[in-house]
């Protein structure tokens, strides 16, 4: 497939990603010349979690940086901007000294990482990892840029489904049955949180 096809099927899978239930991590490896990917949440209000690992290195390396508050995920979160690490057993010049003393034998070298926001809201970061030295060119970090967009809005979407949002009970039932084909989900939820 080249490139750009397999661009457009990559942006096609992750759109439809939340309905298929679908890997958030296998396009990126299809498009991008990387070894590994990740897709998490770094902190409120999405918690912090791994969405999607490709492999056992991928994983370890974002646990290290979810137990030790530091790295290319967080940075790039953080200032919403990517970031590339050339080799990061080199170690040179980089702001994580505690990922650097634990990353030594997982097997990662490259590493960019790509923030995921919807406008100002920070949700997470994706990481793509390489076993060798290197970094993407500009035009794949580009074409990871966009991807990591399309993957914060099937994250937040993800995130939104999963809050159940039940209807109130006791008293409020008669007013709900009269309501229910008028009033928005958005009154239902509203109403309940007064309630609380």
């Amino acid at each position: 497939m080249t490139g750009r096809r397999a661009f457009s099927v990559a942006i096609e899978q992750l759109s439809l990603a939340h309905e298929h239930h679908d890997s958030l991590c296998n396009p990126f490896l299809a498009v991008v010349p990387v070894d590994g990917a990740v897709v998490s949440t770094f902190g409120a209000p999405f918690g912090a979690e791994t969405l999607c690992a490709s492999d056992p290195k991928a994983a370890r390396f974002d646990e290290l940086q979810f137990d030790l508050g530091e790295g290319p995920g967080w940075d790039a979160m953080r200032t919403g901007a990517p970031v590339a690490v050339h080799d990061i057993r080199s170690g040179a010049g980089l702001p994580w000294p505690a990922l650097l003393n634990a990353v030594g034998g997982i097997g990662i070298r490259g590493v960019n990482a790509f923030p995921l926001m919807m406008g100002s809201l920070m949700i997470g970061a994706v990481g793509l990892y390489s076993w060798e030295p290197g970094t993407l060119t500009t035009p794949e970090q580009l074409d990871a840029g966009m991807l990591a967009s399309v993957v914060a809005k099937q994250v937040l979407r993800r995130a939104l489904d999963a809050q159940t949002v039940l209807p109130p009970e006791g008293i409020m039932s008669h007013i709900r049955d009269a309501w229910c084909t008028r009033r928005p989900a958005w009154f239902w939820r509203s109403a309940q949180s007064v309630g609380r």
